[in-house]
């Protein structure tokens, strides 16, 4: 996570976080919180997803 405060200096940056299930990302948006992130949002598992990609 040290990558995001390098990468990622705008504590107001909105963050959209995802994993395969949902479960690590959950875990990640609860770290990027407590970092000073203000803009976090877990949008849960790739593996549920049905739409378009990029």
């Amino acid at each position: 996570m040290e990558a995001a405060r390098a990468e990622i200096t705008d504590l107001d940056t909105p963050l959209f976080v995802y994993c395969r299930s949902g479960n690590r990302s959950g875990h990640a948006v609860t770290w990027l919180k407590q970092a000073g992130y203000s803009k976090v949002q877990n949008i849960g598992g790739i593996a549920n997803y049905s739409g378009k990609t990029e």
